[in-house]
C-alpha cells in the first residue's frame, strides 16, 4: 500500500512530485511489524490469543462505523452518540442520517483498523448517484491496518466544540458501562486552556461550567487510563483537558515527534518536570515565522506569495489513516454515492486520507499501549495508583519514538 503524489510542476527537472512512501512506514518504525513485506509481528500473535480484547472509548467526532477497514472493530451496541445536543442527552441516531466524522474516523483507524476486502465496481460514467450494474465489479484488498488492530473500540460521540453538559453526559455514560474501557481517547482538545482556567461557560452563562468536567474525569482517571491530546499550539501550551496531566493520576498528555524523536513544529516541548507526558510520531507540518522557516517543498505554493525556498529535509513520510465513506471527510469522494456497509465501492481513494497533529499521535499511542497490555495479558489499571506514566513509560523509547515489543 504505497502513497505517492504528484502534480503539475516540470517532471523534465523532476520537480513538483512527491517520493513515494508505504502508507503503513509507522509500524515499522514503532516496530509494532517487522517489516512492510510480510508484516510479521510477534505483538500481533500475542494480541490474537488473548482471551478478551482491550476496549477502548474514543470521545470524538462520530466514527463510520461501517467504514469497511473498522468492520469486526467497533462495539456497535455500546456506541453512543452526544454530538446533536449540548444538553448531555442521547441522540435517537434512527431519526435521520447519521453525519460522520472525518476526526474521530481517521482517530478509530490509527488505533484499531482491519485489513479486509472489498467490492470495487468500475463505472462506466462520472456522476452517478446509485451503482451501474453493467460496471465491471471485482474484489480487492484493502491492505490498511491500525496499531492494534485486534482491539475493541467504542465510539462515544461529541461534537467538533463540544459544550460542558455534552462532555459531562458523555463521561458519565462511559463510568456505567458494564465492561469498562481500559483506555479513553481524548484526541482533540475540549476547550480553549485559559477560559476553563477561569471556569468560564462555553455558551450560554446558564450551561455547565467546566469545573463540574474536570472533577469528574479526576474520578474516572482514579481506575482509567485517559489519553489526551497536547494541541498544536506550539512548545509551551497543553490544550484542555491535557493541560491537567499531572494533576490526575491516570491522566496523560501525548504530544508529538518526528522519526527522530524530536518535538514537530507545532507540538509541544516536554519538560524534565513533565511526567505525564510521552511523545510519539505524527505528521510534520510547515511553519513559516520570525523564528524558523520549515517549508513543505511538495505543498502547493501561491504563485503570488513568494515564498523562500523550502527547508531541506523535510520529511516524506505522511501519517495516513481511514476516512469517512462517500462525499464528506478529509478526502472526499469524487461521486455522489455512499458505498454501503458491504459495498460495493466506485473507488478506494476516498476511504484513506493524511492525518495530522497531536491527534494522530494520541491515537498512536493508545494504539501502541493497548496492543502491549494485550499482547502480554496485563492491564494498566494497578499502575494508575500511584502514576500512570510509571506504568507505561517502558513502552516508549522516547528519544527515538518507537516502542520495542
Amino acid at each position: 500500500m504505497v502513497t505517492q503524489h504528484a502534480d503539475a510542476s516540470d517532471p523534465t527537472q523532476g520537480k513538483g512530485f512527491y517520493p513515494s512512501f508505504h502508507a503503513l512506514w509507522h509500524l515499522e518504525t514503532l516496530r509494532v511489524i517487522d517489516n512492510t513485506q510480510d508484516f510479521a509481528s510477534c505483538a500481533w500473535e500475542k494480541a490474537a490469543q488473548a482471551a478478551t480484547p482491550d476496549r477502548i472509548a474514543i470521545m470524538d467526532t462520530t466514527v463510520d462505523w461501517e467504514h469497511p477497514n473498522l468492520n469486526g472493530a467497533i462495539d456497535t451496541a455500546n456506541m453512543q452518540d452526544f454530538s446533536s445536543l449540548n444538553s448531555g442527552d442521547l441522540v435517537d441516531t434512527k431519526t435521520g442520517p447519521t453525519i460522520y466524522g472525518a476526526h474521530g474516523t481517521a482517530v478509530a483507524g490509527l488505533i484499531g483498523a482491519r485489513p479486509v476486502r472489498a467490492d470495487l465496481l468500475r463505472p462506466e460514467r462520472v456522476g452517478l448517484t446509485s451503482i451501474d450494474e453493467c460496471g465491471t465489479k471485482k474484489e480487492i484488498a484493502l491492505p490498511y491496518a491500525g496499531i492494534n488492530p485486534f482491539c475493541q473500540m467504542i465510539p462515544v460521540s461529541l461534537s467538533a466544540a463540544p459544550d460542558p453538559d455534552m462532555v459531562l453526559g458523555a463521561l458519565d455514560y462511559i463510568d456505567k458501562l458494564r465492561d469498562k474501557p481500559q483506555i479513553i481517547v481524548v484526541a482533540a482538545a475540549w476547550d480553549d486552556t485559559i477560559r476553563v482556567a477561569e471556569d468560564a461557560p462555553s455558551f450560554d452563562p446558564s450551561e455547565g461550567r467546566w469545573s463540574a468536567v474536570t472533577e469528574r474525569l479526576r474520578q474516572i482517571c482514579e481506575t482509567t487510563l485517559v489519553l489526551c491530546a497536547a494541541g498544536n499550539s506550539g512548545a509551551h501550551a497543553l490544550s484542555y483537558p491535557a493541560s491537567l496531566a499531572g494533576s490526575f493520576p491516570g491522566l496523560v498528555a501525548v504530544t508529538a515527534c518526528d522519526i527522530d524523536g524530536k518535538p514537530l513544529t507545532y507540538a509541544y516541548h516536554p519538560k524534565p518536570g513533565d511526567t505525564s507526558v510521552i511523545a510519539t510520531l505524527s505528521t510534520q507540518a510547515s511553519r513559516y515565522d520570525r523564528d524558523l522557516a520549515f517549508l513543505d517543498p511538495w505543498a502547493e505554493v501561491d504563485p503570488y506569495l513568494k515564498r523562500p525556498d523550502p527547508a531541506q529535509h523535510f520529511p516524506k513520510q505522511r501519517i495516513i489513516s481511514l476516512d469517512p465513506r462517500g462525499r464528506r471527510g478529509y478526502n472526499p469522494s469524487i461521486y455522489r454515492y455512499t458505498p454501503p456497509a458491504d459495498g460495493p465501492h466506485l473507488e478506494i481513494a476516498s476511504l484513506f486520507a493524511e492525518f495530522s497533529g497531536t491527534s494522530a499521535a494520541t491515537a498512536i499511542a493508545a494504539g501502541l499501549i493497548s496492543l502491549a497490555m494485550q499482547s502480554e495479558g496485563k492491564s494498566v489499571r494497578p499502575a494508575l495508583k500511584k502514576d500512570a506514566f510509571a506504568g507505561i513509560r517502558g513502552l516508549f523509547d522516547l528519544d527515538a519514538a518507537r516502542r520495542v515489543f
